[in-house]
């Protein structure tokens, strides 16, 4: 069998990340993961979490912070699912 280089495991890598944006989801990565977590634990430490969860204003602050230090477009769903996968 011979292995073309739209086979190798980068190119795999580079479709999916395209397929990604089309389809609209979001590309999560360890620093983004780690960007979210530690700005929750931030609002959680100013009481801006109740017994119900976070409030309103936190992921939407979240999603226009992380938008802009990734240069993305993550929705407040986006991450409130990824965080709760998450944890």
């Amino acid at each position: 069998m011979v292995i073309t280089q739209f086979q190798t495991a980068p190119h795999k890598a580079c479709v999916a990340k395209i397929h990604n944006v089309i389809m609209g989801r979001a590309a999560w990565d360890p620093p983004r993961d780690e960007f979210c977590i530690n700005y929750l634990l931030r609002a959680m430490r100013t009481g801006k979490k109740t017994d119900s969860g976070f409030k309103k204003d936190v992921y939407h602050d979240l999603a226009n912070e992380l938008n802009i230090r990734f240069t993305g477009d993550m929705k407040v769903d986006q991450i409130q699912t990824r965080m709760h996968n998450v944890s």
